[in-house]
């Protein structure tokens, strides 16, 4: 997360769009722990979204 830039961030709209099922269908090919990683990376970069 420290290495991505604020402009990356800054370039997330607030409040865009989600897509259903698009986590689930992102994950399905990952083993159990690297899931739960990438959703801990996603929980952490949508946290620090747009202020």
């Amino acid at each position: 997360m420290a290495a991505v830039p604020d402009a990356a961030f800054a370039a997330i709209p607030a409040g865009g769009p989600v897509v259903p099922g698009f986590g689930e269908a992102l994950l399905a090919e990952y083993a159990p722990a690297q899931a739960e990683v990438v959703r801990r990376v996603m929980a952490a970069f949508a946290g620090r979204g747009p202020a």
